[in-house]
């Protein structure tokens, strides 16, 4: 007969289950006593494990900090950020605006959105606003060491409240923490580390609203993951319907869909609450990085070579295991046990196999890495699910795993038996590492099953020692310089502050007197992001979020960057230093050489910063911040044009979206294309556009009959399209016959997966000098749709006469246009001249806003060189303007003859709105707290 009862959570009850143990879904809450036990026993365990990580690193005199992403991009940020919270509480103490703007970051960018990737709203790095800059480095590293701690302690609580027992929920969570993800990815980029705790939470969370529990949990484990990283709560809300549909599918089953209505409202209206809460920093990014040049391209997807299987497989037990996707799905050899014990035992745990089966082949679906990615580039950046999920399995194994009937202990074997022939089966899995993981697998796998008569302590002493020993193994393997030697990349302690502040050239710049609003560009060794913490205002910029219309500009005028979010300076393309307003540029006094044309090759200043000279070089044709432009070029012509005459042009004329708001302009430029003789050396020429190069290493040599001198000269690309073939198919059967076995298998092998190639480069030889240009393919985690590039050669002493293009690898080139162009020189400087006649006076940067006086004598458009963005307003003389995008990338706005203020005032897209979001969102979850507690007491007082 149907219970006709009715919960208090107004959802209906699930349905009894024969056994606990049959699925993960089936809560037996966990006894309360031991729980400190077990919290203390974890705590001595992973201090002892972190100070073995931590002893590789200072036994080999190195940091926690990676040359990489760490110095260029999280270390940076941290620093900016203790700077920024402590600059804002006291805006907020004073009545003065939160800045919202940096002009130091890039060309001047938008301080929330481009560093909420990073951490700007995660609650474990509001830290810094109480660490000093210099030691930011200890602050860096700490929390990367407690992030870990808490996604052991998340796991725990995760674990436990499913039944699983104290000792299995400790290996779990000892093998989740030092799983190959952290070791691999989380000091890269500590933020990778961020899902590893909040997901537990999540699902925490989840399971409070199956089980008619208040939702306060899972509303505040949203929130918390939404506010940390964007990225990755898109990645664990994706997987938290994953686990949604699994649970409710084995609670509830298709025969009771009517508790589908209730349940699906619970877990979209708390969500949204969430959401709302991190609306203040999650709004402003999501209407940003919906307008980035990345988003929405279209992107090639290409399967996975075959022996990729087997090579996951073989670094299951591992740390290791890199590939180009961040696959890192290694856990210790005891976490792996778990997993091949449990498909020993039939009928048991079904949802559990399921679940492994079905997330190792997601891990094999390179359209499942892009989707989960945010429909982008593929990526298995949410592997940390996985290896949460073996963990789990360990930890759920764990009590029974000596206990075996015959016909189990002979599957066990026979899976053994399998995993080591399947995994080695293939060279890219017979590592080093990979072999020692395999023999620990072997030597535990041998022990569960001889156990019979061992005692139950025994057998957790020996599980624990075969745990603590696979991390070990793991981390030695990885870091020791007797192996992978990764511990190399990074950097000793004190490198990072030294680097980038102490001891960074820039500091130069602080001796100049010059207090005006310029930019400077650098010709020595100067670390990424660094003028975001000195205050200058540089050409550079490495962060994963970046202004959509200064990639659009940098796409127009041919930049030679391929990844349109790391960009570093205007290489030398002295038409570009000028509008860029270019004021300085810092050079070692011996390499003035390497100075762009308008350079002065006389210092204005000099210092000596961390043993070596460093120089200031004044650029006599830079524009200031705001110069005006009396005539405009069309979008249609400009779109014309070739990236050298583009940069030529904007020198006569301003381009703008809107018509006929001034007279066009006269393009004066002198920019040449010299006509070139074309010869093909191992390049066949299949059409206007398109060249074959059967083998590696063809040839394409341009010679210029009438060379162009006194000019600055660059290679020009456009529509450059790349698809690779192998070698092997442009041989005849006579030449591979005539080759011996050995020399055949060689090439077949090195040319087995030659399809995957997601890049390539053209080397450029001439008789001027040498360069290079990088091509992403769509098929390239780094593809911007960018297919234009220009190679500046600059000036010299002799014109160039001929150049190589050289085709590194066999495929098919398109190439729409291939060209040396020319520009003079000469008029440069009096056409800068002319535009900054006119502009902006006693330029004021205040917070959020920049201001100043100009007076004009005709209609024109003041061009402010600052990224265009839908969050700048504008006054003129107190009246409120249209902000005018001016060149695709700055600001403009129009002027009437006379004397004028202009002020310029930035507020970030969305932040009001994100804001109110958010206070609202607070607000609902007090109720939803406040409100069960009142009523009880309510209740209670009635009695």
């Amino acid at each position: 007969m149907r219970d006709c009862h009715k919960n208090r959570g107004g959802t209906p009850p699930a349905p009894q289950e024969d056994t606990m143990q049959n699925t993960i879904l089936i809560h037996a809450p966990g006894r309360r006593q031991g729980r400190g036990a077990l919290v203390l026993a974890y705590t001595a365990l992973f201090a002892l494990l972190m100070g073995i990580w931590a002893a590789i690193f200072a036994l080999n005199g190195q940091s926690f900090i990676q040359y990489g992403d760490t110095l260029k991009q999280h270390y940076p940020f941290l620093v900016y950020y203790g700077r920024w919270l402590r600059q804002a509480v006291r805006c907020v103490l004073t009545g003065a605006a939160v800045p919202t703007w940096d002009f130091s970051i890039g060309y001047g960018a938008d301080i929330i959105t481009t560093l909420s990737y990073y951490g700007l709203g995660d609650p474990l790095d509001l830290l810094a606003a109480f660490v000093p800059g210099r030691w930011t480095e200890q602050l860096l590293e700490g929390l990367i060491v407690l992030r870990l701690y808490l996604a052991g302690l998340a796991f725990m609580a995760f674990s436990r409240r499913h039944g699983n027992s104290r000792f299995g929920t400790l290996l779990g969570a000892l093998a989740y923490v030092f799983s190959a993800w952290p070791i691999q990815a989380g000091l890269i980029e500590p933020v990778f580390l961020v899902p590893m705790y909040c997901f537990p939470l999540m699902l925490l969370g989840a399971d409070d609203l199956f089980e008619g529990r208040s939702p306060v949990l899972y509303i505040a484990a949203i929130a918390l993951t939404a506010l940390s990283n964007f990225l990755f709560f898109y990645m664990a809300a994706m997987l938290l319907v994953l686990y949604a549909i699994a649970v409710y599918s084995k609670r509830y089953g298709a025969k009771n869909l009517r508790t589908l209505p209730p349940l699906l409202a619970k877990f979209i209206g708390f969500a949204l609450v969430g959401i709302a809460i991190s609306a203040v920093t999650l709004l402003p990014t999501a209407q940003e990085l919906f307008g980035s040049a990345r988003f929405g391209l279209t992107r090639e997807t290409a399967p996975y070579p075959f022996y990729r299987f087997f090579e996951l497989l073989a670094n299951m037990t591992t740390g290791m295991g890199y590939d180009a996707y961040s696959t890192y799905a290694g856990v210790t050899s005891a976490a792996f046990l778990g997993v091949l014990v449990l498909f020993a035992k039939p009928r048991q745990n079904t949802v559990l196999k399921c679940a492994w089966l079905g997330l190792l082949a997601l891990l094999l679906v390179p359209q499942a890495g892009s989707v989960l990615n945010g429909i982008s580039y593929v990526s298995n950046r949410w592997v940390w699910a996985f290896t949460m999920l073996e963990a789990f399995i360990l930890a759920r194994v764990c009590p029974g795993i000596t206990a075996f009937e015959p016909k189990e202990k002979r599957n066990l074997f026979a899976l053994l038996a399998v995993y080591c022939v399947v995994a080695f089966c293939v060279k890219q899995g017979r590592t080093e590492t990979a072999l020692l993981g395999a023999l620990l697998l072997v030597l535990l796998a041998v022990f569960v099953l001889a156990a019979d008569d061992v005692s139950r302590r025994g057998v957790q002493a020996v599980l624990l020692a075969g745990c603590c020993l696979g991390v070990v193994m793991n981390l030695g393997g990885y870091y020791g310089i007797e192996e992978a030697d990764a511990v190399n990349e990074y950097r000793p302690a004190g490198y990072a502050w030294s680097t980038t502040v102490q001891d960074n050239p820039a500091v130069t710049l602080h001796l100049m007197e010059d207090q005006s609003y310029w930019r400077y560009d650098s010709l020595v060794n100067e670390p990424i992001n660094s003028p975001m913490l000195l205050d200058v205002y540089g050409t550079g910029y490495f962060f994963s979020l970046n202004n959509s219309y200064l990639s659009s500009l940098f796409r127009e005028l041919g930049q030679n960057t391929p990844v349109e979010y790391d960009y570093r300076g205007l290489q030398n393309r002295t038409p570009l230093e000028t509008l860029f307003g270019v004021k300085y540029a810092l050079c070692a006094p011996d390499s003035t050489g390497a100075l762009p044309a308008l350079f002065d090759s006389q210092a204005v200043q000099a210092a000596e910063i961390g043993g070596s000279t460093v120089a200031v070089y004044p650029n006599t044709a830079a524009l200031p911040i705001g110069y005006t432009a009396k005539n405009q070029i069309s979008r249609e012509t400009y779109d014309t044009l070739t990236p050298l005459q583009k940069q030529d042009a904007l020198l006569d004329g301003i381009v703008l979206e809107e018509t006929g708001l001034l007279p066009e302009a006269e393009l004066t430029g002198d920019t040449v294309s010299p006509a070139a003789e074309m010869e093909l050396d191992g390049v066949q020429q299949l059409d206007e556009t398109t060249y074959y190069a059967p083998q590696d290493g063809g040839r394409i040599t341009l010679t210029i009959a009438q060379p162009v001198a006194d000019c600055e000269t660059a290679f020009v690309v456009q529509g450059m399209q790349y698809t690779a073939t192998s070698p092997l198919d442009a041989m005849s059967e006579e030449e591979l016959s005539a080759m011996s076995a050995h020399d055949r298998r060689s090439l077949q092998k090195q040319y087995a997966h030659f399809w995957r190639k997601d890049s390539v480069y053209l080397r450029l030889l001439s008789n001027i000098g040498e360069g290079r240009i990088e091509y992403n393919r769509p098929n390239s985690q780094y593809y911007c749709g960018r297919h234009d590039f220009v190679y500046n050669f600059g000036t010299s002493d002799e014109p160039l006469q001929q150049i190589t293009i050289v085709l590194p690898f066999a495929g098919y080139y398109q190439f729409d246009r291939l060209a040396v162009e020319c520009q003079k020189l000469d008029t440069v400087a009096a056409r800068a001249e002319n535009l900054g006649a006119k502009n902006l006076q006693n330029v004021t940067l205040g917070t959020n806003s920049l201001g100043g006086e100009i007076t004009t004598t005709r209609s024109s458009v003041l061009v402010v060189q600052l990224p265009y963005s839908t969050g700048w307003s504008v006054t003129v003389d107190g009246t409120p303007a249209q902000v005018l995008r001016a060149d695709t990338a700055f600001l403009g706005v129009a002027l009437e003859p006379g004397s004028h203020t202009v002020a310029f005032t930035y507020k970030t897209p969305g932040l009001t709105a994100g804001a109110a979001l958010s206070a609202a969102g607070v607000v609902l979850l007090a109720a939803i707290w406040a409100v069960p507690a009142l009523r009880k007491k309510s209740k209670k007082r009635r009695k």
